[in-house]
C-alpha cells in the first residue's frame, strides 16, 4: 500500500512589505512545532522514500526538519507550483509520476490548497491543516492510477 503524507508548512513569521511572501521563515515556535510533528511519524514508524515541498522558505525549512528527524539521505524535490495556485489535475499529475519504487511519500505545502487535495484524494478527509499538520492517506497500489475519492486517510496530526 503506497502512502502519501500531506504536510502544511509550520508556523511561519507575518508578511510585509519588505519581505516578500514566498521569503517568510519559520518562527522559533515553529521550528519546535515541526520538530514534535515529525516526531509523531517516528513514532508510526513511517519512513519517506521520496520528499516533495514547494519552493516557499517556510515549506522548504518545515521540510529540512523532517529531513533531518528523519534521516532522509536523499535530495528533496522542489515543486514551485506547489507555492502557486495549481488544479486538482496538477497534483495529480505529479503524484502519478511518481516511480512505483516509492511506498512513502511527503508532501509539504501550503493552505488552503492542502486541505483542498486532502478532500479531492478522500471526500470524507475535510480537515483544516492548522500550520504544521499532517494528514496521511493511503493511496493504493500504484501512483499511476492515483485519482480523485480513491484514497483514505488514516491518520490526521492537528498542527
Amino acid at each position: 500500500m503506497k502512502k502519501l503524507i500531506l504536510v502544511r508548512h509550520s508556523d511561519a513569521e507575518s508578511g510585509s512589505f519588505s519581505l516578500p511572501d514566498i521569503n517568510r521563515r519559520l518562527t522559533p515556535e515553529g521550528k519546535n512545532k515541526a520538530n514534535l510533528q515529525v516526531r509523531r511519524l517516528l513514532s508510526g514508524d513511517l519512513k519517506p522514500d521520496l520528499l516533495i515541498t514547494s519552493t516557499a522558505k517556510r515549506a522548504v525549512e518545515t521540510t529540512e526538519i523532517f529531513s533531518n528527524v528523519l534521516k532522509f539521505r536523499r535530495s528533496i524535490l522542489q515543486v514551485s507550483f506547489l507555492y502557486e495556485d495549481f488544479t486538482t489535475s496538477d497534483f495529480f499529475a505529479l503524484l502519478n509520476e511518481i516511480s512505483e519504487s516509492v511506498n512513502t511519500v511527503i508532501l509539504v505545502g501550503h493552505n488552503p490548497t492542502i486541505s483542498v487535495m486532502a478532500s479531492r484524494l478522500d471526500p470524507d478527509a475535510l480537515v483544516s491543516f492548522n500550520p504544521c499538520s499532517i494528514g496521511i492517506f493511503n493511496i493504493g497500489s500504484f501512483w499511476n492510477s492515483v485519482s480523485v475519492g480513491d484514497s483514505k486517510m488514516i491518520e490526521y496530526f492537528e498542527g
